[in-house]
């Protein structure tokens, strides 16, 4: 239709509307590719379907964040990233759009295990909302809107936006605005009380959690002589009780490395129950402890406070998890049988 319009605008310019125009070779594509369409008048059903999932997005200037929640299912689903270099998003409509796409994306799975027909999609950007209601958009926008509700239509999903305040999408803000770097340390003696309550004996400390670090050996990023190393997977941990408490992105190699050392570990980490690495935590876990909510255990380092980073979200999950379990587990199985 874009085509066409282009078309007619220029046709009837010079001369009004019986001016001579010529026609280009994707518009006669376009204009026959159109009857034919019609003449295969396949039937289409346009029931409206109430939302089966509830999808929250939020933008920022550095990442973009989400969440999923299914009506059925109390877990919250989250998923954020950071804006690549090479990505030019100038305006806050465009980051909006952009934050919707990547969400549909990155829930793909959950939308078809669950069979999903209807999204509700809930966001604080008033135009990005009105432009996938009306499935239209401004040219600069165009692109993106396209995109979205192409995929929609090939997942054979009803989508429907409605506008927010910004003062209830708060979870979705905070991973758009995430702290990953790992400049936020654990409040006061945490990480030597979670030691106590698990009656366990570390002797280092992977990443270095706290300055009170209840170990002598440690882990730090930062240039430290007295470190034991930068990069914590570049030693063994075969000899050793780690505690650990993680960077975003590094939680789930964690449990891979305890398990591959099989040895047993303490290990500090949200309790985000739809995240990937959950399922083989709860496997390899012995007991734990639940903490609090983050953002009275955590602090924020200096550079984060400057660029309004924000912790993490929800409570902090101390968890004994042991590399042998599942061996245990597997043989148990092999004597029932």
């Amino acid at each position: 239709m874009k085509l066409l319009f282009i078309f007619l605008n220029q046709a009837k310019g010079p001369q009004g509307w019986n001016g001579l125009g010529l026609i280009t070779p994707k518009l006669r594509i376009y204009l026959s590719w159109q009857p034919s369409k019609v003449r295969e008048n396949k039937q289409q059903t346009f029931e409206v379907i109430p939302y089966q999932v509830l999808i929250v997005t939020e933008a920022s200037r550095r990442g973009w964040g989400a969440t999923l929640q299914l009506n059925n299912n109390e877990i919250e689903f989250k998923s954020c990233g950071i804006w690549k270099k090479s990505s030019v998003l100038k305006s806050s409509n465009q980051r909006g759009l952009t934050d919707v796409l990547c969400a549909i994306c990155r829930f793909e799975k959950h939308l078809k295990q669950e069979q999903i027909h209807q999204v509700h999609l809930q966001m604080d950007n008033t135009t990005t909302s009105y432009n996938i209601n009306r499935a239209n958009s401004s040219r600069t926008l165009s692109h993106i809107t396209d995109t979205i509700l192409r995929t929609m239509k090939q997942f054979k999903i009803q989508i429907k936006s409605t506008h927010i305040p910004g003062i209830f999408n708060k979870i979705a803000d905070s991973l758009s605005r995430l702290n990953r770097a790992g400049d936020y340390n654990l409040s006061g003696k945490t990480a030597s009380r979670a030691c106590k309550w698990m009656k366990f004996r570390p002797t280092i400390d992977i990443f270095e959690s706290s300055r009170n670090r209840p170990t002598k050996e440690y882990c730090i990023i930062i240039q430290d002589r007295q470190a034991e190393a930068r990069n914590a997977f570049s030693i063994s941990w075969a000899r050793e009780q780690p505690i650990i408490h993680p960077l975003i992105a590094l939680i789930g190699r964690c449990p891979k490395r305890v398990q591959h050392e099989r040895i047993q570990a303490l290990i500090i980490t949200p309790k985000w129950q739809g995240q990937y690495w959950w399922p083989l935590l709860q496997q390899m876990t012995v007991s734990s402890v639940n903490q609090g909510h983050a953002d009275q255990i955590l602090k924020n380092g200096t550079i984060a406070n400057k660029r309004a980073w924000a912790l993490l979200l929800g409570e902090l999950l101390t968890s004994l998890i042991s590399g042998r379990k599942e061996e245990k587990n597997e043989k148990a199985c092999q004597k029932k049988q």
